[in-house]
């Protein structure tokens, strides 16, 4: 049984979520790209900027249309000396797990190298700049 999917598996789920990404939000200036871990097993995730007056718009989209639904971290970085237009950087890390509800006394077992499309386990980095403020 399978513990883990393969970089195949990855680089396929990835590619497929930035295309939807594309296919949605062209001309927004939300921008979705394919990155890879510099671990040793190297998986794909998704890395996305967001402008903030979409965030509320794409983060609806990751959840409902891309099947998002664990967010495991969320960091900001102040740039004191980012300029105007990059006074702090909000990243969201995201995933998307093939977990549903269980009803109880049953379990799903599932199989990793099995695992296709949306079911696929998948990273997202959302990274939105923020301009400087006084407050």
């Amino acid at each position: 049984m399978g513990m883990r999917v393969t970089n195949e598996q990855s680089d396929m789920a990835a590619e497929a979520a930035v295309k939807q990404v594309a296919d949605r939000f062209s001309g927004s200036d939300v921008a979705a790209t394919v990155e890879h871990h510099a671990n040793a097993h190297k998986m794909a995730f998704v890395r996305m900027t967001v402008p903030p007056q979409h965030w509320t718009a794409v983060a609806k989209f990751l959840r409902f249309d891309v099947g998002v639904n664990y967010c495991s971290m969320v960091t900001g970085t102040h740039f004191p000396e980012g300029g105007e237009d990059r006074g702090w950087e909000v990243a969201y890390h995201l995933m998307r797990q093939p977990v549903t509800d269980q009803a109880p006394h049953t379990n799903t077992v599932h199989v990793a190298e099995t695992l296709r499309g949306d079911d696929i386990p998948l990273e997202f980095e959302v990274l939105i700049t923020l301009p400087q403020t006084e407050s």
